[in-house]
């Protein structure tokens, strides 16, 4: 409770007061042991009026546990949260990875993600330690292929003369003779190599969105 007057600016009589005016008959003597941590519980009978009163969760004035959450109007079963629309995104595999269709791909799991991404979207779980420190193995990444990767971005590519497909971030090399430019696959992990488009050709096919850790290991 006293962060709820800290919050409101109220003093202890202020806060007595307005229990009073709400018509929750409480004495001031239980109200400076509710502040003093001498009362543990709060008696059920009053208990509901008076998170009424205060415009705040029963279960929060009772225990202090959980959000302080404000409730709507009168009834405390209408403060329910707003839930954003989620769409359901399949889980493939590597070897699915970075083909046009990826995200029709038919999968035994599934997971969610905000409404608004594209309808190719499709999440990856992330294999060995080639993006440590940031990617661990088994994490979660969401690939958007309709998104145009840049430098910077992490991607997913799929390297043409192994018909594979692999995660890496991408970064700029230079300008070829041709006029065109030459990009990198980059691991985090130093010790697994570049892919350079001059010499392993590769073609984008998609840019990380979302990455989903897991503190611990699946495998």
């Amino acid at each position: 409770m006293n962060k709820l007057i800290r919050e409101r600016g109220l003093s202890q009589a202020d806060f007595l007061q307005l229990i009073k005016n709400s018509g929750v008959k409480v004495s001031q003597a239980a109200v400076s042991k509710w502040l003093g941590g001498q009362t543990k519980s709060i008696k059920a009978e009053i208990l509901l009026p008076l998170s009424k009163a205060l415009n705040v969760y029963p279960e929060w004035l009772q225990s202090g546990i959980g959000p302080m959450t404000p409730l709507q109007g009168e009834n405390i079963e209408d403060a329910t949260e707003v839930q954003k629309p989620r769409k359901r995104i399949p889980v493939i595999s590597y070897v699915h990875a970075g083909f046009p269709n990826s995200s029709q791909t038919l999968s035994d799991e599934y997971v969610d993600a905000d409404d608004d991404v594209s309808d190719s979207t499709y999440a990856l779980r992330v294999k060995g330690d080639s993006m440590e420190p940031l990617f661990h193995n088994g994490d979660l990444i969401l690939v958007d292929p309709t998104q145009a990767p840049k430098p910077g971005d992490y991607v997913i590519a799929r390297i043409l003369n192994e018909d594979d497909s692999t995660f890496k971030k991408l970064r700029f090399k230079e300008i070829a003779p041709n006029g065109l430019p030459v990009m990198e696959l980059v691991p985090l992990n130093p010790d697994y190599p570049i892919y350079s488009s001059d010499t392993t050709p590769f073609e984008l096919s998609g840019k990380i969105i979302e990455h989903r850790t897991y503190f611990k290991n699946r495998w």
